[in-house]
C-alpha cells in the first residue's frame, strides 16, 4: 500500500524498474516471477489468488501446475536413480539425486 493507503499500480512498478536501471523489467514480468517463486515454494492456488488479487483459479493454476509437475518429475527421477542403483548390484539403500536444473546423467550425485 502507498502512503495514501492505496494499492500500488502496475505503471508505478514499471517506473521503479526504469529508475533502478532495469528497463527490460516490467510489472507483468515481476508479478509472474513472484507467482512462480511462490508456487515453487508450495503456495496453493488460493494463496496465490489472495496475494495477487486474482478472482479465478485459472491464473493461479498456471503457476501451481507447473511447480507440481516439476516436483513430480524430480521425485520420479530420484526413484529411477534408486532403481538403477539397486539393479547395479548395490544392496545398500542409497538415494541417488539430481543436481542442477535439469536431471541429466552428468548431474547424478549420491546423497
Amino acid at each position: 500500500m502507498t502512503s495514501f493507503g492505496k494499492p500500488y499500480i502496475h505503471a508505478g512498478l514499471g517506473k521503479w524498474c526504469n529508475e533502478a536501471g532495469l528497463p527490460e523489467c516490467s510489472s507483468h514480468g515481476l508479478k509472474k516471477a513472484a507467482a512462480t517463486i511462490c508456487a515453487n515454494m508450495g503456495a496453493t492456488d488460493r494463496r496465490l489468488m489472495a496475494l495477487f488479487d486474482w478472482q479465478s483459479e485459472k491464473q493461479a493454476n498456471v503457476h501451481t501446475l507447473k511447480a507440481n509437475k516439476t516436483k513430480l518429475a524430480a521425485d520420479c527421477a530420484r526413484l529411477l536413480g534408486q532403481f538403477f542403483w539397486r539393479c547395479s548390484g548395490h544392496s545398500e539403500n542409497r538415494v541417488i539425486g539430481f543436481t542442477g536444473a535439469h536431471p541429466t546423467p552428468r548431474g547424478l550425485t549420491e546423497n
